[in-house]
């Protein structure tokens, strides 16, 4: 249950505008705030 309400596409959604309010530095994947927004329109659909 706890997995479902983490992945919930609003729960997603709202994580996702938190990082780039706040600048987020790249995890440790390194990816940027901007590379985010492209990896994620691209996954977005089997996420």
């Amino acid at each position: 249950m706890l997995m479902a309400q983490v992945l919930a596409p609003a729960n997603l959604k709202r994580a996702y505008h938190r990082v780039v309010s706040n600048k987020g530095a790249p995890g440790a994947d390194g990816m940027t705030v901007d590379q985010l927004a492209d990896y994620v329109k691209q996954c977005w659909p089997i996420l």
